[in-house]
């Protein structure tokens, strides 16, 4: 979501036909305070939905200087009931919130406050997809009606490319320099279920067996307490590599130093990872959904169901390939030079455009 605002930010500011204000409330804290009251991790979390379900809307629902409101994250979309329906636009980049994939902990509470989340969606002028393929589910599901769903791909950065500088801190180059001489599989993604890092996990292990001295890179996170125990258990721990979050820059130059981009999720609302990773000539392996076939067509290696031998075998197979890698590499510059955030920003600002004209001409 931050990600998302910011890059909108830094292209709608080249349109004067608007002038775009990034509003984040004050977050306030209360209960983290009070920790012989409910603990500071409790107290943590209730600051969180307090902030979040009572403090932001209100926040939003002062700002009588705005035109239009952009909610950039459906997970906010609560937010737009406090707001002027027919002048606010919310983002909606997956389902999660309404639907949570299993594994997720507390799913009871995320499909309450996602409840609310949906309230917000169904009142929004505008819901802006990242995907003909959540535009599909939403509609699906009836949600929002065809005629307020608008599909606006998301974009990448200059800096991811196939050349440029290292870019890494000491910190992070000795982190790297742990996976050693042998291929490099690079895996980017929050700890979340609907990431299948468990699927990961298993394929990379016979992947290992195929190919000794391979090491599996992970950005986004140390590994889940459960994903480091089933590690243990594969007998693979010691060739895993766990990255920081990392800065764009940054991440742009793992992705130029891995062999292999490998995506094993259950679901996608767009797969930004695959786009960076074709950005930056790396070829992908990824899992067949709707969104990714519709970020990536055929510049990447397509693995349907959820089998770790599968996924094992096609991550094989391009790294023993060097033509099948070659072309992979060239189509994946191609198809990801397509996408740029001028572009989101321009489409964004026409949706802006189409609403505030609804309300001139009623």
């Amino acid at each position: 979501m931050d990600h998302y605002a910011a890059m909108l930010m830094q292209h709608l500011g080249n349109d004067r036909r608007f002038e775009s204000v990034l509003v984040r409330p004050t977050f306030h804290h209360r209960m983290g305070r009070m920790p012989w009251l409910f603990g500071p991790r409790h107290g943590r979390t209730l600051d969180r939905y307090i902030n979040r379900y009572l403090e932001y809307p209100r926040a939003a629902a002062r700002r009588s200087d705005v035109d239009l409101f952009h909610v950039v994250d459906q997970t906010y979309a609560h937010v737009a009931t406090r707001l002027p329906a027919k002048l606010t636009v919310v983002t909606c980049h997956d389902l999660d919130f309404a639907d949570p994939p299993p594994g997720t902990r507390k799913a009871w509470l995320v499909r309450t406050t996602g409840a609310t989340a949906l309230r917000g969606l169904r009142t929004a002028a505008r819901v802006i997809c990242d995907s003909d393929a959540i535009r599909a589910e939403i509609l699906r599901r009836g949600l929002v009606e065809p005629h307020r769903l608008s599909v606006i791909p998301l974009g990448v950065e200059e800096v991811f490319g196939p050349d440029g500088p290292p870019a890494l801190s000491p910190e992070t180059e000795a982190l790297l320099a742990r996976a050693g001489s042998g291929p490099m599989i690079l895996h980017v993604g929050a700890m979340v279920p609907r990431k299948r890092l468990d699927l990961l996990l298993r394929a990379f292990t016979l992947l290992r067996r195929d190919l000794a001295g391979a090491t599996l890179v992970r950005v986004g996170g140390p590994l889940a307490p459960a994903m480091r125990a089933l590690a243990e258990q594969l007998g693979i721990a010691s060739a895993i590599v766990e990255m920081p979050f990392l800065s764009r820059a940054e991440l742009a130059a793992t992705y130029r130093r891995a062999d292999v981009f490998l995506l094993c999720s259950e679901t996608e609302g767009f797969a930004l990872p695959v786009l960076e990773a074709m950005a930056c000539g790396l070829p992908v392996v990824a899992r067949e959904l709707p969104a990714v076939r519709e970020v990536a067509g055929d510049a990447i290696r397509h693995v349907p169901g959820a089998d770790p031998a599968a996924f094992a075998a096609a991550v094989a197979a391009l790294l023993r390939d060097r033509n099948l890698h070659g072309s992979l590499r060239r189509r994946g510059l191609d198809r990801a030079a397509t996408f740029r955030w001028g572009r989101t920003a321009e489409m964004t600002a026409q949706v802006y455009q189409e609403v505030l004209g609804e309300q001139r001409d009623p």
